[in-house]
């Protein structure tokens, strides 16, 4: 009788479970359509719950990727940095990696925070999302007029292509008198860019 009654607590569980992925996946596709609609307030009501930390499922990443996207559309920035992380540390093997960090090097940049967008983009494997990266960094680190800070930099993140293309453009601007020629030169090398 005691087999039994287990097998049928195991057979409901095991149905209670298949439930619950369906709706986590009905929740996380119904939240991604609101996303790509522009409800972007509807869609991080929907996405939220499959967010939570007890309530991890398959399906969790997506959400946390769509909500922060959403969250960085309604202007939540902190929200939009915090889901970001938590994808990041909570998720290390989820496919899209890449493209949360290059999300939240972005929100770093717009911040002014160039160390930490640098670091975060230090971190992406994937070649096309490192080719993002780097038009990220030009674009952005093309607004700093401040040489030194980008030589700092330079020289905390050496392998940084878009950092170092637009270190040289900086120092290539200056007068004569002020450029770092030693430095200009060892980047010109390095990344085997045009000496002109």
């Amino acid at each position: 009788m005691y087999k039994y009654f287990l097998t049928g607590l195991i057979l409901l569980l095991t149905i209670y479970q298949g439930k619950s992925q369906n709706s986590a996946e009905q929740n996380y596709r119904q939240g991604k359509e609101m996303y790509e609609s522009g409800r972007y307030d509807f869609a991080m009501e929907i996405l939220k719950p499959l967010t939570l930390p007890g309530n991890k499922s398959t399906f969790s990443p997506y959400a946390g990727y769509y909500y922060s996207l959403s969250a960085i559309e309604e202007g939540y920035t902190f929200l939009a940095e915090e889901m970001l992380k938590q994808i990041i540390t909570e998720y290390p093997d989820w496919d899209y990696q890449d493209l949360a960090r290059l999300w939240l090097s972005k929100m770093y940049f717009d911040e002014q925070n160039y160390t930490e967008g640098l670091a975060t983009i230090n971190d992406i494997k994937d070649p096309a999302v490192k080719q993002q990266s780097d038009e990220i960094i030009k674009s952005e680190l093309s607004l700093v007029e401040d040489v030194d800070t980008l030589t700092n930099l330079y020289y905390l993140y050496p392998y940084i292509d878009g950092l170092a293309i637009t270190l040289a453009d900086k120092i290539s601007n200056q007068s004569l008198m002020k450029q770092d020629r030693t430095l200009l030169l060892e980047i010109i090398v390095k990344f085997n860019l045009n000496k002109e």
